[in-house]
């Protein structure tokens, strides 16, 4: 890669602190991997010691960004492999073998690492655990209804009037609310504020001038200002007479919103002052024409409504301030015995939640010098990801850290217009001062990823707009890739009669419909757009995989899947933390995986960490060091120093008796779970235990229930999971690996942050902005607390200061909207897809779209033009006739869906005659001799022709046959790490007269596999099914077969040990469309190739799945089993 000068700058720099601004597609994270290979290149970087990878650490903002650092880690220090002689002592291969132990985490996880590390030390039990979101909310409802009954029952005070004037479930709620928000109000140091009612309310009054006018600073970013003083403005020079009242009022007002736009000082009073100098519109129209007239008024109504709306607040009531102030004292100590309560639950678990790793490690870095001092010396580099997402509390830990004698070197990267998580605490003030306080800030000024048609229109819009102003003034972002001639945005509203009104189910109806019709041609055969294909290096038509819808919310997505059903699109809704993501869930997940694919590490260290196991992450080191895990696990070896061998032993003996069980159906093989690994008594006895027991019983029910009708195989029931998993459509975090499903995405903008598609489509972009109002109670930080209160009619509602704090929410919100699209709009690389309304309101991002650009006042088929950028404007629906039948197959799970998936393996009581592939392969071979002679086993699974050779040769050939089965089954390719050849002819029972031959030609399978074009394709590929199981009804017969590997759910792969070419290829391609159409029937999409792999001759022979002729061989099977049905009569 070719790094800009400002990259450069970011790798290379020398400093105690560096910062950097890096906007979307700028290369973020290859400049923080190529920052820490050429730290580890350069030991003049390293104070205290050499230089070594255990002594930088990297915080991400997700596992998923983790994970994707260690991956870019490796694949950079490989090529630095090849690239040795340029730093002879740099080892290149130890380092990417340390990748995997890298100190590349999360905040929690970094912080969990510390306090495990000095648990002990600190009085805490080192084995505790962590309790999800999902178990810390279950445990909060619990401790909360507990908590607010006991003090009832005490006749608490504060608790009583809390009741009496919220109602006990709104109470509940609330408290729910302050949960999810407790690192923002829980503040230690003013907790005495809130102690005394008379207090508090004193400091409301002693703040209130201040808070005011510090919101009134924030009004110079409201979106209507600039339009309103524009249409003020453009009035100069109308009015006949200066003395004209309604011209004095006109210009007054320009004078005050320009005031608030230039944030100047004591704004409370200007615009006090010019409401008392005007407290009502002139009507003499003696000075000005007619239209002119009208036109004055209404420019001076709408700046009205705006100083009302959002600048003026409710008057000062000293009688209701004083009712929030102890009903915000009530909610503050009732809050602080809940959470009390909390603490001691989670406590009496031996847990801590997410906020509580973070809470206590800034603690013991605080009161523990020592501890800090010896935390911070391990470390030399510091590096934080995604900056503009952190809060106050992960900042300190990083500063306490770096400002130790000695402690680590601080490199931050980020963008303040990304900073998309106010909701959940984050800050990007706290970015904004990092980086003005730097005197030499690093700015990526370069997007790497979109056309310059996209970015240039971006650029544009934002620029003028002024949306991202409160965060930082807009620099443009340049983008070299070059341009494309065309519009490479669109712009949709749907034209309807002015009389017309529509239901707003109906709007989203429509907006689904256009987007459902244009997916469509943009993936059609003549279809004239074109999107980069980055693995190809070349640009080409887009499939389905390409396209992503983006939504702020979930609420809407269902009636776009509706329109991708009616017009057969595949679609895939990104999913998230429901029933199927249980962590007891996913342990069973993991364990079936682990049975179908014993080399699978991922599942294995799910495995082996859960309570059915319970091996610790220090003997998973040890084992990874020693050889890896899933090579030591199943070598039965101990690692050194292994302290926990009787966890590892039961692991091994669990994993062997359960293997033997593997053929089980998949109810009956999860109750052998359960009673071999007693992970059900477990669960019992741990927190929300019987819940989660019984979660397990509903696997088992789902298994038997499917049983009933359907035997399935556990192959086929881990398949399921997996899909009920990834479409469950309760919204959380999910895995976001969506490519290579041949289906377009759903997704929210949020989940989508870091990731790119070529086509973009941001529907429902005429949604206002959401207003704080509904919420409980206020929070800012600078004010604390405040909780609505009941006034003098009994009307719960917010005082004065409740208000100001509220409309301080608005703000924020509203900028972190338009945040939002931001990075909506920067995740498309080709293509871009707005769909608003022409009637749209300011608040809305098509209001903007529409106030900014004029795109409403465009026809269908215009295009919108300006520096170096054009929009296509469309209007019309699409034509129903449109959607393509048999176009693609839809992947939401259905009972039909299933029964299909299900079918082939369904059949256990039947009067057709069951065949394996490799007899009726071998009866199309000789189908000249009489079918009778042909039954029986001429062919070997593995391709040889047997009829022909001695009963040794052709028992060496079977042996063999048999074997290489084996070894590649057992083949652990990601790490390229072989079972024991010894040890896997031995186990095959065949003596020591074909020994010698029989090991020289797996050793020889092995190197020839390793320099075929195949080795590639495992290495990288992301799932490898091995030993696929299948049962195919082709109507006369029944065909048994298993096929050798599936790559990536869409390569079929079969092993031939015998002679390349010849004859039989003919037979071995029909034994792909077999397997081909078997796989349509199991998992409802068609291959696209099959790859046959002789290993004599390390040749790849490849296969196209065509539609076409695997319809005319089943009709061909068809015809001849029939004939075969009839001669056996």
């Amino acid at each position: 890669m070719r790094f800009t000068d400002d990259q450069i700058k970011a790798i290379t720099k020398d400093s105690p602190r560096i910062s950097v601004s890096a906007g979307a597609g700028s290369g973020k994270t290859a400049i923080l991997v190529e920052r820490i290979a050429h730290l580890l290149c350069n030991p003049r970087y390293w104070r205290n010691k050499g230089p070594a990878l255990d002594r930088i650490v990297a915080i991400t903002f997700t596992d998923k960004a983790a994970d994707e650092m260690k991956a870019r880690l490796r694949q950079r220090f490989r090529e630095g492999q090849r690239k040795a002689e340029l730093f002879e002592d740099v080892d290149w291969r130890e380092l990417e073998r340390e990748v995997d132990g890298a100190r590349i985490s999360t905040i929690h996880s970094f912080c969990a690492s510390i306090l495990r590390a000095h648990a002990l030390r600190i009085g805490m039990d080192p084995e505790w655990g962590v309790l999800d979101d999902a178990d810390a909310n279950q445990l909060m409802e619990d401790t909360l209804s507990d908590t607010i009954e006991e003090l009832l029952k005490k006749k608490d005070p504060a608790t009583i009037r809390l009741s009496i004037e919220w109602g006990l479930q709104q109470l509940k709620s609330a408290f729910k609310e302050m949960f999810n928000k407790r690192n923002e109000w829980l503040d230690t140091e003013n907790r005495s504020r809130y102690d005394n009612p008379d207090r508090l309310y004193a400091f409301w009054d002693d703040q209130w001038g201040r808070a005011k006018e510090s919101f009134l600073q924030n009004c110079q970013f409201n979106r209507k200002l600039p339009f309103l003083l524009k249409n003020l403005q453009d009035l100069d020079g109308l009015c006949s007479s200066n003395d004209d009242r309604r011209e004095m009022q006109r210009i007054a007002c320009i004078r005050v919103l320009r005031a608030i736009a230039d944030g100047a000082t004591d704004l409370g009073d200007r615009i006090d002052h010019y409401k008392s100098e005007f407290p009502r519109m002139s009507i003499s129209k003696k000075a000005w024409a007619e239209e002119d007239f009208k036109r004055v008024g209404e420019a001076i109504k709408e700046a009205n409504s705006f100083l009302k709306e959002d600048c003026l607040l409710p008057t000062w009531n000293e009688t209701l301030e004083r009712a929030a102030a102890r009903a915000t004292c009530d909610f503050f100590q009732v809050g602080c015995r809940v959470m009390d309560a909390y603490r001691n639950a989670r406590k009496a678990y031996n847990s801590l939640d997410f906020d509580d790793i973070i809470n206590e490690t800034l603690a013991l870095l605080r009161e523990d010098k020592e501890l800090k001092e010896q935390v911070a010396s391990e470390i030399e580099f510091l590096f934080i990801d995604e900056f503009q997402d952190t809060d106050l509390v992960q900042l300190e830990i990083a500063k306490l850290l770096s400002a130790v004698d000695k402690g680590p070197r601080l490199f931050v990267v980020g963008d303040a217009k990304q900073s998309i998580y106010y909701f959940r605490g984050a800050e990007v003030d706290l970015f904004n001062t990092f980086i003005n306080e730097d005197p030499d800030p690093i700015r990526l000024k370069e997007n790497f990823r979109s056309l310059p048609n996209v970015m240039n229109f971006v650029n544009t819009f934002f620029g003028a707009s002024k949306m991202l102003a409160a965060v930082e003034v807009y620099r443009p972002t340049q983008a070299p890739r070059k341009a494309l001639t065309g519009p490479r945005v669109e712009y949709f509203f749907p034209k309807t009669l002015e009389d017309e009104k529509l239901s707003e189910d109906k709007k989203h109806e429509l907006e689904a419909q256009f987007i459902a019709a244009r997916i469509l041609e943009f993936c059609a055969d003549n279809s004239s757009t074109e999107i980069f294909d980055t693995a190809l290096n070349a640009y080409r038509r887009p499939i389905f995989d390409d396209i992503v819808l983006l939504f702020r919310r979930s609420t809407y997505m269902v009636a776009y899947e509706t329109a991708f059903r009616a017009w057969n699109i595949p679609f895939n809704r990104v999913a998230g933390v429901g029933f199927f993501q249980r962590r007891e869930i996913q342990d069973i997940l993991a364990l079936l995986q682990l049975i179908v694919d014993p080399w699978d590490e991922e599942a294995l260290l799910t495995v082996l960490r859960s309570p059915m196991v319970g091996v610790s992450d220090e003997t998973l080191m040890r084992m990874a060091l020693a050889g890896g895990v899933a090579s030591t696990f199943h070598t039965d070896r101990i690692p050194d120093n292994c302290d926990d061998v009787p966890a590892l032993t039961r692991g091994r003996r669990l994993f062997k008796e359960l293997y033997e069980k593997r053929e089980e159906e998949p109810g009956s093989f999860i109750r052998s779970v359960l009673a071999k690994s007693n992970y059900e008594a477990i669960l019992l006895n741990s927190h929300l235990g019987l819940q989660r027991a019984a979660n397990l019983r509903k696997v088992i029910q789902l298994a038997d229930n499917l049983g009933r009708s359907r035997s399935a195989m556990l192959h086929e029931f881990k398949r399921y999971l997996e899909e009920v998993t990834l479409m469950e459509l309760k919204e959380g975090e999910s895995s976001l690996q969506t490519k290579g499903m041949g289906a377009v995405t759903l997704i929210t903008v949020h989940k989508a942050k870091g990731l790119e598609y070529p086509i973009v489509f941001l529907p429902e972009t005429h949604a206002e902005n959401r207003k704080s109002g509904r919420n409980f109670f206020q929070y800012r930080k600078e004010f604390g607390l405040s909780i609505k209160a009941p006034d003098e009619e009994g009307e719960t509602k917010n005082g004065a200061f409740g208000a100001l704090m509220s409309r301080f929410d608005d703000h924020e919100n509203m900028m972190e909207n338009a945040r939002i699209l931001y990075v909506a709009m920067t995740r498309a690389r080709d293509y871009l897809v707005l769909c608003g309304r022409s009637d749209a309101r300011l608040n809305s991002w098509a209001g903007m779209f529409n106030k900014v650009l004029n795109l409403h006042q465009w026809e269908h088929n215009d295009v919108a033009q300006g520096d170096g950028w054009s929009v296509l404007i469309k209007n019309d629906q699409p034509d129903q006739s449109k959607p393509i039948k048999d176009k693609a197959m839809e992947l939401q799970l259905d009972p039909k869906r299933l029964d299909r998936q299900l079918q082939p393996l369904g059949i256990t009581k039947t009067e057709k005659r069951v065949f394996s592939v490799s007899h009726l392969l071998a009866f199309l071979t000789h189908a000249e001799s009489s079918l009778f002679e042909c039954e029986r086993d001429t062919l070997s699974e593995e391709g040889e022709d047997l009829s022909a050779q001695s009963p040794r040769n052709r028992e060496f050939a079977m042996a063999r046959g048999t074997l290489v089965h084996t070894l590649f089954e057992r083949w652990d390719f990601k790490k390229d790490q072989v079972p024991d050849l010894r040890q896997l002819i031995m186990e095959a029972g065949l003596g020591l007269s074909q020994f010698d031959n029989l090991y020289q030609s797996l050793e020889h399978i092995i190197h020839s596999f390793r320099n075929s074009p195949l080795w590639s394709l495992y290495t990288r590929a992301r799932r490898i099914e091995r030993e696929v199981p299948f049962l195919f009804d082709i109507g006369p017969i029944m065909i048994r077969g298993v096929v050798d590997a599936v790559i990536d759910g869409n390569i079929i792969v079969d092993y031939k040990t015998g002679k390349a070419g010849g004859a039989l290829e003919s037979s071995y391609e029909n034994q792909l469309y077999l397997y081909g159409a078997a796989l349509n029937a199991l998992q409802g999409q068609t291959p696209k190739e099959g790859l046959l792999w002789y290993a004599e001759a390390n040749k790849v022979h490849t296969v196209a799945m065509d539609q076409r002729k695997i319809d005319e061989f089943l009709q061909y099977l068809h015809e001849f089993c029939g004939t075969f049905q009839e001669a056996a009569k």
